[in-house]
């Protein structure tokens, strides 16, 4: 079975959930990948909700299934957490934004149904992050220990602090300012981010569906790791569906014009229409008119970000894939940082990274 092949199959099921007609030795390549891009349970809600599941061999059934319950768990877990971060943070008069998995799982977007999470993410104001964190660990959650160099990175170049992570249960925490680091010289105004949050139940703030999505699309595009890059492109993808109308298309362009992330809106639903046929409104597409007479983004979209949040998976990367994900880790860098600041920043953390390696990771600890 050839990596195309495979590729196919996978892409027909996970955004049209389409089953394959395959043997079962061929199944288990595809059961692999899904894991690997952590949208083994993802499948089995999608197809469980067009009653697809019994179509399914048993051995790929009981895998996804398995799946399933685990993510069901985390869900459980995050809700919990979330519950608790917010009591904590309510007390001090501290406002926050749950973003991303968190948000999704909250508002119990579609595509939360399988979600599987790393951390929470949460946003609060610059001038109250340290009170946020002191607050915090107050209530066993401890910033976890990084070196002086990567403190420093978090202090002053980045727009996190370093996570955090409850000494109980062991939940990390990503507590936010922003969603782009300042030193990148695109720090995003978070008033206007924020001037559409809602409201829901349990008294959780989280952005407006437009902003929820247009920081997915951030998040994917201005990046340097995009390993998850295949499931937040369903993630981008499913929201839009769900928020389909005319006043989220024009909420989501005005922001993403107000903010000055045009290009890396054109970039995300162009690729949700090569990897899901995604349906944009002519009127909408229209307004990308520059982007798509601009040959550089176009070479960006066709031939480095198309095939470089294809599974990371040796059952389907090719040569051109790996080379795509090299493009994509320095681009990503070079959004993050200007050159003066770069260059000095991976030299330190190359020299970290190979003093760790021969003496061992803590020899050099306090």
């Amino acid at each position: 079975m050839n990596k195309q092949k495979i590729y196919s199959d996978i892409e027909s099921l996970v955004f049209n959930n389409e089953i394959p007609t395959i043997e079962l030795k061929q199944w288990e390549n595809i059961i692999h990948v899904l894991r690997e891009v952590n949208l083994l349970a993802a499948c089995y809600f999608r197809l469980e909700k067009e009653d697809k599941l019994t179509l399914l061999p048993s051995f790929a059934l009981k895998h996804m299934k398995s799946a399933a319950v685990y993510s069901s768990r985390q869900s459980e877990q995050v809700l919990f957490e979330c519950k608790l971060l917010q009591k904590i943070l309510d007390a001090e008069n501290i406002s926050s934004v749950f973003l991303k998995g968190a948000s999704y799982t909250l508002r119990k977007s579609k595509n939360s149904a399988g979600r599987v999470y790393s951390d929470i993410d949460l946003l609060v104001a610059k001038n109250e992050i340290s009170k946020a964190e002191q607050t915090l660990a107050k209530h066993a959650w401890c910033t976890k220990k990084v070196s002086e160099y990567d403190n420093k990175y978090y202090r002053e170049w980045s727009h996190e602090i370093p996570p955090m992570f409850n000494i109980h249960r062991g939940t990390v925490l990503d507590l936010h300012h922003n969603i782009l680091l300042p030193i990148s010289g695109r720090e995003v105004n978070v008033e206007l981010l924020t001037e559409n949050c809602q409201s829901i139940d349990g008294g959780y703030t989280v952005l407006g569906y437009a902003a929820t999505i247009l920081h997915s699309i951030v998040h994917l595009i201005i990046n340097e790791d995009v390993s998850n890059g295949y499931r937040d492109v369903l993630d981008i993808t499913t929201l839009i569906k769900e928020n389909d109308s005319p006043e989220f298309w024009q909420e989501i362009t005005l922001l993403a014009s107000k903010l000055g992330f045009n290009n890396e809106l054109y970039l995300a639903l162009s690729l949700s229409k090569k990897y899901a046929n995604l349906t944009i409104p002519n009127d909408v597409w229209l307004t990308f008119s520059v982007q798509q007479n601009n040959s550089k983004l176009n070479f960006l979209l066709n031939y480095v970000y198309y095939f470089a949040l294809q599974p990371h998976s040796p059952a389907v990367q090719t040569l051109k894939h790996k080379i795509a994900i090299n493009i994509v880790y320095l681009l990503g860098h070079l959004q993050k940082m200007p050159l003066k600041i770069l260059i000095p920043h991976l030299l330190t953390k190359s020299f970290f990274s190979i003093r760790d390696q021969i003496f061992g990771k803590h020899h050099f600890d306090k």
